[in-house]
């Protein structure tokens, strides 16, 4: 059996370890930075091994694969841990903080051909992405694919009461590190076209939070303010390789409603992406396959939470393909898996967008 070792205990932990079991994986390990929470959540899961070394758990003998689940700034470090250690590896996306980290993971799997490397962009093994990629790109259904145009309307709350990570856009966050990189992956994913020019406007509404409890170590922490740095909200239009124009809205603040959706223009017909379905109309509007995804069983929708619709699918899917990888030798089996060279661009196209907005001209009128 596939023995894994997850390294975070919120989504790794928590969610992750009854996926992981119910598609045939043994989690074997879970580290945590506080071994005492850790070895609580073995306890609860029955996993065998807690740790507080990332190192410990990267060359434990009884794991294969290393499931990266840490916050964003510590995916580079903790993946080349376990690719040194000789490990499989799973990363949480985005592939880190920046692009020069983001290419040391990729110079790393690339000397290591026999362990795969892999970016846990699991949407990409839900059926309604998988039909979109075989209209759009495989079955060319829609024709020459002209215009996109990605939504993601979503309340993050500005990631919480108190200053964390998630508000540093040095440390990865921000809401295209959250949620926007699921566009951007699955727009090369579904159509084969890459972006090659990017204009963007980005927007952190709150300025300042006043830092974290956890975080104090003086009585004046206690009111300390600190400055957000990371996007609340992304406006950015694309020109890819392929000819395709496109535009990227996104955010995190959206109040009293939410929902996305992609939609994807072409010459022969056009499509959309919404939640758990994709639709394919001809030229005259009318539905020519609509596909939508299945449902995991009660209680694994449960372990997974708010995450219990298509990212639990889509992790489930993936754990069963990571099976078939490592147990019946079809080295095929993760060919649609988001590889280091892939969350290479993905990273890319991020910094090209804060880039853009960095350097504005803005129009008076």
């Amino acid at each position: 059996m596939v023995k894994v070792g997850i390294i975070g205990t919120n989504w790794g932990g928590k969610v992750q370890t009854p996926i992981f079991r119910a598609a045939g994986l043994e989690v074997v390990a879970i580290y945590s930075r506080k071994k005492e929470k850790a070895q609580k959540l073995c306890d609860k899961l029955n996993v065998k091994y807690a740790f507080d070394s990332v190192e410990e758990l990267c060359n434990c003998p009884e794991v294969d694969v290393v499931s990266v689940t840490s916050p964003t700034y510590l995916h580079a470090q903790h993946a080349l841990t376990a690719l040194r250690a000789g490990k499989h590896v799973l990363s949480d996306k985005p592939g880190g903080a920046n692009v020069p980290e983001v290419q040391e993971m990729f110079d790393e799997a690339s000397k290591r051909p026999n362990q795969f490397a892999i970016i846990d962009h699991e949407m990409r093994f839900t059926p309604a992405v998988q039909a979109a990629r075989q209209a759009i790109l495989i079955d060319g259904a829609i024709g020459e694919l002209r215009h996109f145009d990605m939504q993601q309307m979503m309340n993050f709350g500005s990631f919480g009461r108190n200053h964390v990570w998630w508000n540093e856009k040095e440390k990865g966050g921000g809401i295209l590190g959250a949620a926007g990189v699921h566009s951007i992956d699955q727009l090369h994913y579904i159509t084969g076209q890459k972006i090659t020019h990017v204009n963007a406007m980005t927007e952190t509404f709150v300025k300042e939070k006043r830092m974290h409890p956890k975080d104090w170590k003086t009585k004046e922490d206690e009111s300390k303010m600190l400055p957000c740095t990371a996007e609340e909200y992304v406006a950015a239009q694309f020109r890819c390789d392929g000819g395709a124009l496109g535009t990227l809205s996104i955010t995190g603040v959206m109040t009293g409603q939410g929902g996305g959706a992609t939609y994807f223009n072409g010459t022969k017909g056009s499509a959309k992406l919404s939640g758990n379905s994709f639709v394919l109309y001809n030229a005259k509007g009318k539905v020519v396959l609509e596909r939508n995804d299945g449902r995991l069983p009660e209680d694994l929708r449960k372990a997974a939470g708010n995450h219990g619709g298509a990212p639990a699918l889509g992790t489930f899917n993936i754990a069963l393909q990571i099976k078939e990888y490592l147990e019946g030798g079809n080295k095929r089996a993760l060919d649609d898996a988001c590889s280091f060279a892939d969350t290479l661009y993905n990273q890319k196209v991020i910094e090209a967008i804060h880039n853009s907005n960095a350097n504005t001209n803005s129009s008076r009128l």
